[in-house]
């Protein structure tokens, strides 16, 4: 009954938005890049495609390694730093594929919760949120993984006009490579398979950024669709009411916890490596400044230590956005003209409130709660480790 009176208060010009934006909440450009990664549900071949891809990056970060270890004593601090930071990289993307794989059938059910709720909770949308949420979902995704892809090309580009790239057969992957690729036409193939899968791997690393964006997108705008039912209900005089709006609350709640399971592991392996990049990417930067033929580098470590940031950036405004999606249940909560319910359902009330306490958090590794807070710590560690480094060269 109370849906049909929301529903009746919406006019024509709503109804057409919502018709507008029956299409997939998911946007196209998260869904090419879960079809990549073999996560979309109905991929052909997931689990072979998802071998293909783990084997392949395993393979690749195993000729890394073997560089990093022959080239320890050898190499300056400053191409071993480039070259950790890649393999590093590619660390990360094996975690966070694994992970996915281990959580795939919490994955499917959040794609499925997603529509059913932009379906099922539209009619309660009196201000439209769902739609503008959709719309900037796109968006943000859309942008996050053109950059991820600007980043890679532009590492590539300035990795192929470096000075030591035109005077010797470098490769822009440091690699051992157990055949000799500095002959033609093997040269070439390595460098083309190198450019082909730096593409790939930088389109499914970002992939999980902007999918963590657009899961606390939808979890925020349905957290403003049910504050503004608590708003615009004078009095919970009704018990139905009441009890649909503790429903709701349980489901936004266990939607969370599903999307805390996927992420706090990746977010923990994320601001483990991150802290690391960004603190040689750092060094690389600042030692490029007094080099006038390091031109290239530094650019190529510049734009590397920008994409760093922007992602440790990303993480820890997930959970601080989270965070503040729950203090606005608490707060509409607290508003409730709870002194006029009958006394059964006042003290579920205080029940509701205590529920909200535990709020909507997103942790990594469930030690602690990401924020701004986090970022900014990280950002100093990395800063001491990279000023410590300075000091040693």
């Amino acid at each position: 009954m109370y849906q049909r009176e929301v529903k009746s208060k919406r006019t024509e010009s709503d109804i057409q938005i919502f018709r507008e934006m029956l299409r997939s909440t998911v946007s196209q450009s998260i869904k090419y890049g879960l079809h990549i990664v073999a996560f979309w549900p109905g991929t052909p071949f997931p689990v072979i495609r998802r071998l293909c891809l783990m084997l392949s990056t395993i393979l690749w970060l195993i000729f890394q390694w073997m560089y990093v270890v022959s080239h320890f004593y050898t190499a300056g601090l400053s191409k071993l730093f480039d070259c950790l930071s890649l393999t590093v990289t590619y660390n990360l993307l094996i975690i966070k594929l694994a992970v996915t794989w281990i959580y795939r059938g919490v994955l499917y059910d959040i794609l499925t919760t997603m529509e059913e709720d932009r379906v099922k909770y539209s009619g309660f949308d009196t201000q439209n949120v769902i739609p503008k949420a959709v719309k900037n979902s796109e968006r943000l995704s859309s942008t996050i993984l053109t950059f991820y892809v600007a980043t890679t090309f532009m590492y590539t580009i300035f990795t192929l006009s470096a000075p030591r790239f035109s005077e010797t057969r470098s490769f822009i992957l440091n690699m051992d490579l157990p055949f000799d690729a500095t002959e033609s036409p093997k040269y070439e193939l390595v460098i083309i398979a190198q450019i082909i899968h730096l593409m790939l791997t930088g389109y499914a690393y970002g992939v999980f950024t902007a999918l963590l964006l657009m899961l606390i997108i939808h979890t925020g705008c349905h957290v403003d669709v049910l504050c503004n039912i608590i708003t615009d209900i004078a009095s919970f005089k009704d018990e139905e009411q009441f009890r649909f709006v503790t429903a709701r609350h349980q489901e936004i709640i266990d939607f969370s916890e599903q999307i805390e399971k996927i992420f706090t592991y990746i977010s923990f392996a994320q601001l483990l490596t991150n802290t690391a990049v960004s603190c040689c990417l750092g060094y690389i930067t600042v030692t490029s400044l007094h080099d006038e033929n390091a031109l290239p580098e530094l650019f190529k470590a510049g734009f590397g230590y920008i994409a760093i940031c922007i992602e440790i950036f990303t993480y820890c405004f997930a959970g601080e956005y989270l965070n503040n999606k729950n203090d606005m249940i608490v707060d509409a909560i607290y508003q409730m003209t709870w002194y006029n319910l009958q006394p059964s359902t006042s003290r579920q009330v205080v029940l509701l409130l205590v529920r909200s306490q535990k709020g909507l958090r997103l942790t990594f590794g469930k030690f602690s709660t990401l924020s701004f807070e986090t970022f900014t710590w990280i950002m100093k560690a990395s800063a001491s480790y990279m000023s410590v480094f300075l000091a040693m060269s």
